[in-house]
């Protein structure tokens, strides 16, 4: 699924014009991504969490070449869903809804 086709059902069941469901579309994605790399972290009750990971620097292989690359110390986003949206999810993925 597309952010376009998101917005297109946000806009069916809002009221909303397309432009204007997009426009906050777009500016949730940017106070998140605006908030991350504040170091901050998101939470939304009943849905998750997003924050950034710290991940060290490290060797890593090149399975092509067998060679050592070195991968610098950097932050992911990271998202973690809650408990409710995980029972959500199970419960139907087991009614066969997938």
């Amino acid at each position: 699924m597309t952010k376009r086709e998101v917005a297109e059902i946000i806009a069916e069941q809002t009221g909303m014009t397309m432009t204007e469901t997009e426009t906050v579309i777009n500016g949730f994605f940017e106070v998140v991504a605006q908030r991350l790399r504040q170091g901050e972290r998101l939470e939304f009750r009943g849905f998750g969490s997003f924050f950034a990971k710290y991940r060290a620097p490290k060797d890593a292989r090149n399975p092509g070449t067998n060679e050592i690359v070195k991968v610098p110390e950097r932050y992911v986003p990271v998202f973690k869903p809650s408990n409710i949206l995980r029972n959500r999810v199970d419960k139907s993925n087991k009614k066969g809804k997938f």
